[in-house]
């Protein structure tokens, strides 16, 4: 079977990066910050040339929760060339593909907003969430139930909260190759105000 060239799209806040990968084989990637609309089309053509595009038949970005800015611009970016492309288009959940970063588990996937609010939710294995995603005010404490637990996040320094600190490298790396990629949904509306993913597709490749 020929495997597919993959294009990833990883925004997190003022962070960003995108990865063209083979398969499961990395073959470029770059990484830049704000800001990230009026520098993504320029990586963009230097990491795939206009001339090769044509090869890339799948396009995955995060699908949230997340600080707002980078979760819909990553999605409209994505969708967007899909649209114009004919390409699909995937998505993973945020906190997933930041679990699947974590050294060890079980692990508490943390996403911090950057405007007061976190996401929360246990895993007890890169690829198992042990429960449903809880929003939380940076000024509470983590439920009874999940302090005890290391933390993975996206955020963490600005909490002064102890735990394993991801980097946009982290996410973007994760993003392709976590277990969730075998699952990854094929999406035709918008992740906020859409309805649910249209279909599921059950493997990215090889």
């Amino acid at each position: 079977m020929n495997e597919p060239w993959r294009l990833g799209i990883g925004c997190i806040g003022s962070k960003a990066g995108i990865a063209l990968y083979h398969g499961r084989s990395l073959q470029d990637q770059k990484f830049f910050g704000s800001p990230i609309e009026s520098k993504f089309f320029l990586h963009l053509r230097t990491l795939i040339p206009p001339a090769e595009w044509s090869k890339v038949t799948e396009i995955i970005s995060l699908q949230g929760p997340g600080p707002f800015t980078g979760i819909r611009l990553g999605f409209a970016l994505g969708h967007g060339l899909t649209l114009q492309s004919k390409k699909s288009f995937y998505v993973q959940p945020t906190l997933s593909v930041i679990a699947s970063c974590s050294p060890t588990f079980p692990v508490v996937s943390v996403v911090d907003s950057g405007g007061g609010w976190l996401w929360v939710q246990h895993f007890v294995d890169a690829n198992k969430p042990a429960g449903s995603i809880q929003t939380l005010h940076r000024s509470a404490v983590l439920p009874k139930n999940l302090a005890h637990i290391p933390l993975c996040g996206w955020g963490l320094d600005r909490l002064s909260w102890d735990g394993f600190t991801v980097t946009i490298d982290q996410v973007l790396k994760n993003l392709m190759e976590n277990p969730y990629a075998q699952n990854a949904q094929i999406v035709a509306q918008d992740p906020y105000y859409g309805a649910a993913p249209a279909t599921v597709k059950p493997k990215l490749g090889a």
